[in-house]
């Protein structure tokens, strides 16, 4: 969406408006229900209709998020263990990784173009490095925006 189309800032100003509307209705709606015990059906629909936007809101502002295209200013960043339980990668600075409990590879050469990960010998479409709260993860079994990235390996020591 570009602000600069004739009608992105419509769009723009229309979802910033829902936004604030439902952090306002929500607490607004909660107050009314806990002080009086009741609240009336136009104010119930408001804020049953906005409570998923509200709760998306908090979330991303609590939790930060997750970026799957994040900034990687050098390879030296990405070095490092990657682990999830039993599972683990770890990526060397001579470009090797060694692998454990992910596919029947254990070893071989690495390299990376933006977020972008290759892992020589597996088998792997494309792994993707990505962030969450800040902090570098690879998604080994990444398949898209829209799909559950299954596993979630993060760095250790960050």
């Amino acid at each position: 969406m570009s602000l600069f189309n004739p009608y992105g800032i419509f769009i723009f100003l229309g979802l910033a408006l829902i936004i604030l509307t439902s952090l306002i209705v929500v607490p607004f709606a909660m107050y009314r229900l806990i002080r009086f015990r009741k609240i009336s059906l136009p104010l119930g629909i408001a804020a049953l209709l906005a409570l998923p936007v509200f709760w998306n809101v908090l979330t991303e502002i609590v939790l930060g998020g997750e970026n799957v295209n994040p900034r990687i200013d050098s390879r030296e960043q990405l070095i490092g263990l990657y682990s999830n339980g039993d599972q683990s990668l770890k990526l060397n600075a001579d470009g090797t990784f060694e692998a454990k409990g992910l596919f029947p590879t254990t070893s071989g050469k690495w390299s990376n173009r933006d977020w972008s990960l290759t892992l020589s010998n597996t088998g792997l479409e494309k792994p993707r490095i990505i962030t969450i709260n800040g902090r570098f993860c690879i998604a080994p079994f990444y398949a898209g925006v829209d799909v559950d990235t299954g596993v979630i390996l993060r760095k250790e020591g960050d």
